[in-house]
């Protein structure tokens, strides 16, 4: 560029940013960089990922890329140096979000250092005229309080959104999380270092971590409850009274979001927290955030052009974040009902499952967004409960909120149980077994997706077992077999009937018989618990139902 030239450049650069200047609050900028020349070597991974990382990658046959290597000191040495601070750092992005007071600063930048390929405001100098994005997901408090039991069920009040996808058979194998670990990006955690019922968390070191990377700072637990109430749905074990989805999990809590403004800083902020959670190795993402527009428009979303899992910042993290072996489960959105309709980003991306939200009744939730992506991949993946779920709230009370942020935890740690009981199978493995046990997966639709879960068929399909629902014959099966203590028939009925079975020794000595209610076109589980006083060995079943008799053997071990 002639000097001339340079000079008019910076003149037209000033005069943009001179309100900035004189504005109480500093702009943030994304500076790009152009090359990423390391000092580190894709041979040492240790030096910048922890063992936990590498060996989920070695598990999964995932190779080491540039994306691990760290940002290039020099570069950072140097805008350090220039009185720029620097507000977080992204190395799968290659870049940095910085702050300046004054514009002459990132002029300097711009044209005097050769390894800035680009830059972009991402933040402006002025308060944020945006409602928060949780404003439409408010707890209303739920009676009676945590002190009441709420029913027989040992889920207590998460009894609902926890059976309407069968989880409870997981957990009825003892796989609650544990060994998992999962990260939480979100808006805060408000008051859950003090909040009794997440007390156990602590005392049994399953808070492993803590950040604030909007503010690289330690504080977490002020800036929102939202946060809270996600964990909440995952990791909180009060038996009879709730339980969470996952909750032997450990859990990382990172703050991503800035809940004082709506700017496309946050998606960089997101990125950073996903490089950590998989930098420390973690097994699952949960996040139920989502970008579409920012305060005064400033780099608002299109979808028919950005919602395409390649064009935003945080699609992009979180589709880098699933090549790397994470589970990466994010909310929908909740514009089902607004202009907007469609899902937020970083639901768009690929390798993730993308979460919807439906009603107790299984129908879809008008709030929940609907897809599909920009580039026409089904989207939502799947939905769960997120309308009236009940959620512990920062003042130890049970709440109600709806909202696809509670959809999101709900399937992340049946996600992390179900993984837990095949530790040899990939995230990808995970997430599509979780897409084809869901009831719409021979036809899915852009409000539901694949439909609703149900962990069950999950555990089936990696059990090498085929879908039961596309099974022609629709034949009964026993699972697991064999199995310790009950009995659990698998069927599809025809009709509104009552099936019945009867149990034989080897001799042919009938021991007992049971009935089962029946509905029509269901696909359903018959659970005789009054085997588990039985002897082990090796047993027939003879089970009638669609008016046809099968013999299956059983062994009880």
């Amino acid at each position: 560029m002639k000097t001339s030239a340079k000079i008019l450049f910076c003149f037209f650069i000033l005069l943009v940013f001179q309100k900035e200047t004189e504005a109480q609050f500093h702009a943030q900028y994304y500076i790009q960089f152009r090359y990423k020349k390391s000092n580190y070597d894709l041979q040492n991974p240790l030096a910048y990922l922890s063992q936990r990382a590498i060996d989920r990658r070695t598990k999964q046959n995932i190779s080491f890329d540039s994306l691990d290597l760290p940002v290039v000191k020099y570069y950072l040495d140097s805008i350090k140096n220039h009185s720029t601070k620097i507000c977080g750092i992204t190395k799968w992005l290659n870049g940095a979000v910085i702050e300046v007071s004054d514009s002459s600063q990132l002029l300097y930048l711009i044209n005097y250092f050769s390894f800035v390929k680009s830059f972009k405001k991402v933040k402006l100098a002025e308060k944020s005229t945006l409602q928060s994005k949780f404003s439409a997901e408010q707890l209303t408090k739920f009676n009676p309080s945590l002190n009441c039991c709420a029913n027989n069920s040992n889920y207590g009040w998460a009894a609902n959104q926890i059976t309407q996808m069968h989880g409870e058979d997981l957990h009825s194998q003892n796989f609650k999380g544990n060994g998992m670990q999962i990260a939480i990006l979100d808006g805060g955690f408000t008051n859950i270092q003090k909040n009794s019922s997440f007390q156990n968390l602590w005392q049994e070191g399953r808070i492993a971590g803590f950040r604030n990377f909007v503010f690289q700072t330690d504080s977490v637990f002020t800036d929102a409850e939202h946060g809270g109430a996600v964990l909440s749905i995952m990791g909180v074990n009060l038996p009879n009274i709730f339980v969470g989805t996952a909750p032997q999990a450990t859990f990382y809590l990172f703050e991503t979001e800035d809940n004082f403004s709506e700017n496309s800083s946050e998606e960089y902020f997101w990125s950073m927290g996903a490089e950590a959670a998989d930098s420390i190795g973690v097994d699952l993402i949960n996040s139920s955030l989502g970008y579409t527009t920012f305060d005064a428009g400033l780099n608002n979303h299109q979808w028919a052009t950005d919602m395409d899992g390649k064009s935003n910042p945080s699609a992009i993290a979180a589709s880098i974040a699933g090549s790397k072996g994470i589970l990466v489960c994010v909310a929908a959105g909740n514009s089902g009902n607004s202009s907007w309709h469609y899902i937020s980003s970083p639901a768009d991306a690929d390798n993730i499952l993308t979460m919807g939200s439906v009603d107790i009744n299984r129908k879809h939730s008008t709030f929940s967004s609907w897809g599909p992506s920009a580039d026409r991949r089904v989207k939502p993946d799947v939905c769960t409960m997120g309308e009236n779920t009940i959620v512990v709230g920062e003042s130890n009370t049970l709440n109600i909120g709806s909202g696809t942020s509670f959809a999101s935890p709900l399937l992340c740690g049946m996600a992390a149980c179900l993984w837990q009981k095949y530790p040899n199978k990939s995230a990808a493995e995970i997430r599509q077994a979780i897409r084809q046990c869901s009831h719409l997966f021979a036809s899915p639709n852009d409000s539901m997706g694949y439909g609703i879960p149900d962990f069950r068929i999950a555990d089936m399909l990696l059990s090498g077992i085929n879908n039961p629902l596309f099974d022609e014959n629709n034949k009964p099966f026993l699972f697991p077999n064999p199995s310790p203590e009950n009995c659990s028939i698998y069927s599809f009925s025809n009709a509104d009937q009552q099936a019945y079975a009867e149990l034989y020794d080897l001799s042919g000595k009938l021991i007992t018989t049971k009935y089962f209610n029946a509905n029509r076109n269901t696909f359903e589980v018959y659970y005789w618990n009054e085997l588990k006083t039985i002897v082990k060995g090796l047993y027939l079943i003879r089970f009638r139902i669609n008016n046809n008799t099968y013999n299956l053997k059983w062994v009880k071990e």
